[in-house]
């Protein structure tokens, strides 16, 4: 079993059906006791380097004066990772609206009523670079 069937749950059933409840909690325990010795491990490594020990605790100072609690930082570390692609394509909706469109992933609804309503192309909308 390789880890894409561990974390499909179609396939996690299928493979289970059959065994007892105690048999599943005994699974269950051994993947636990897996999860507890990897973050040890992953603890252990920050802890034996003094630096990150030490801006480890800095942050938490921060985080507990401020009254940020972790998903609040989660949240916000994800927002930032997240870049946004610039736009290439303006164009002004058969609603009266400007859109802007990055040129990635399917056509935007609005531009494709647009298209389909003028007959033009999309390149017709593409932003000028200067």
């Amino acid at each position: 079993m390789d880890i894409k069937e561990l974390s499909n749950l179609r396939i996690l059933r299928a493979k289970l059906r059959g065994h007892s409840v105690k048999e599943i909690n005994a699974i269950i325990n051994k993947l636990n006791a897996l999860k507890q010795e990897f973050a040890a491990k992953k603890i252990s490594s920050i802890e034996s380097d003094p630096k990150k020990a030490d801006s480890i605790k800095i942050i938490q100072g921060v985080m507990t004066e401020n009254s940020l609690s972790l998903e609040e930082l989660n949240a916000v570390l994800k927002e930032n990772n997240r870049k946004k692609m610039a736009p290439r394509y303006r164009y002004i909706g058969l609603d009266g609206l400007e859109y802007t469109w990055s040129g990635q992933g399917k056509l935007p609804k609005t531009l494709k009523a647009l298209l389909d309503s003028t007959g033009k192309n999309k390149e017709d909308y593409r932003i000028k670079e200067e």
